[in-house]
This record gives structure tokens, sequence and C-alpha cells, in this order.
């Protein structure tokens, strides 16, 4: 008996968005930990809070790649990028890493990653396999 080859994956434009909505995020968190002022002080006024909200939003673009390895790639590139980011901090004037930072822009990324990933992975394990499950006869 042959094996048919598997049909291919349509395509999709959500890798290539979730891909460019990683790296302008990347860009804007690296413009905003960089800038002498942290431009969203002025709308947010916790530290905390703009840690949490930027990094989920990054670890939220991460969990929308299609395919295993991209999203696990682009979650280990936002859990790379927070303490990266600290430290790059201190070649900055007028900016100070703090390591409690490094620990909320790690759990807001951890977050948003989650949160929308985990939906895919469900709905991939359980949906679809339960979908292409054969019906079993009733009297065997």
């Amino acid at each position: 008996m042959t094996r048919r080859p598997a049909p291919p994956l349509p395509l999709s434009l959500a890798t290539p968005t979730a891909v460019l909505s990683c790296v302008a995020g990347c860009g804007l968190i690296l413009w905003g930990g960089l800038s002498a002022q942290d431009p969203l002080e002025r709308f947010i006024a916790s530290d905390d809070v703009r840690h949490l909200l930027c990094f989920a939003i990054l670890g939220a673009c991460a969990g929308l790649l299609r395919g295993r390895g991209l999203r696990l790639t682009g979650l280990l590139i936002v859990l790379c990028l927070a303490p990266g980011l600290e430290g790059l901090q201190a070649l900055t004037p007028g900016r100070t890493p703090a390591l409690d930072d490094a620990g909320h822009s790690v759990l807001g990324g951890l977050l948003g990653f989650i949160l929308l990933s985990w939906p895919t992975e469900i709905r991939r394990r359980f949906i679809h396999a339960r979908a292409s499950a054969r019906p079993m006869p009733a009297f065997a």
C-alpha cells in the first residue's frame, strides 16, 4: 500500500504579519527602552505595567506565528530581548537598568505568548485530531 503525500498547507498571511509585527514591536521596544526618557511614561504611569504590557504584546505576536518551531523561536527572541534591553540601558545615559524590570518583561512576554498560542495548540491537538479520526463501528 502506497502512502499519499500530505496536502500542502494553505497559504496564509498570518505568519508574515506576525513576523513583521514582532520585528516592529522589537524596534519600538528598543527605541523606547533606549531613549533618555520612556515615551510611554505620560500615558502609563507605572513602570511595571509598561513592561508587562509591551512585552505581552510582543509575546502575543510570537504566539501568532504558524508552526511550533517558529513560535518557539519568536518566544526565545522575546525572552532574550527582555534582559538584553536592561543590559543595554546600562550604556544609555539617563537610564538605569533594573532586575525587576527584566522580570516583568519576561513575565509579560510569557503571558502574551501563552494567551495566544495555547488556543492554537489545543485546537491543533484535540479538534483536528478528533476530526481526522475514523469513526469506530458501534459493535465490534
